[in-house]
């Protein structure tokens, strides 16, 4: 799924596939299982999807009381806004307590997220880094937005 993938990797995967290690099982542990919780959330957050720089970036955030729980509930969430055709960069914002957010970000690999991060003391991999912003959420993606328009090519104000 990854550039980064190499084929020792690939060669590891099939020794443990010849040692009887099911990829589907596998797979389906790791990706495709969510507590009812877990999607009730993601719908929420997906529900606030908003596109910026003509659709080159594309943020969700859970903003209320309930989005604070464990990352695992959430995990992968930014994820599913790269999806979208045509998003280069993903933001995922959550309230972690009263006063800031965790930012998780993505790209496709054109924009390094992690000197995004890194502006607001975060880090990480040019396609996928996070970071912590301070103040209610529209202070947070207000800031957060701005970072990435100063980095996503052809972005200005739209």
């Amino acid at each position: 799924r990854f550039s980064n993938t190499t084929s020792r990797a690939l060669h590891i995967a099939g020794d443990l596939v010849e040692l009887g290690v099911r990829p589907d099982e596998v797979a389906d542990a790791l990706f495709h299982r969510r507590s009812p919780e877990a999607i009730r959330r993601l719908a929420e957050a997906l529900s606030s999807l908003e596109f910026y720089c003509g659709g080159k970036v594309g943020m969700i955030s859970l903003d209320d009381v309930t989005s604070e729980g464990t990352s695992e509930d959430t995990e992968g969430f930014v994820d599913m806004v790269l999806f979208v055709d045509g998003v280069e960069v993903a933001a995922f914002l959550r309230r972690v307590d009263g006063g800031s957010f965790r930012v998780s970000l993505r790209s496709r690999g054109g924009v390094p997220v992690n000197k995004i991060a890194g502006r607001f003391g975060g880090g990480g991999h040019p396609r996928a880094a996070g970071c912590y912003v301070h103040g209610d959420i529209c202070e947070a993606k207000s800031r957060i937005l701005e970072a990435i328009r100063e980095a996503v090519t052809g972005c200005s104000g739209t």
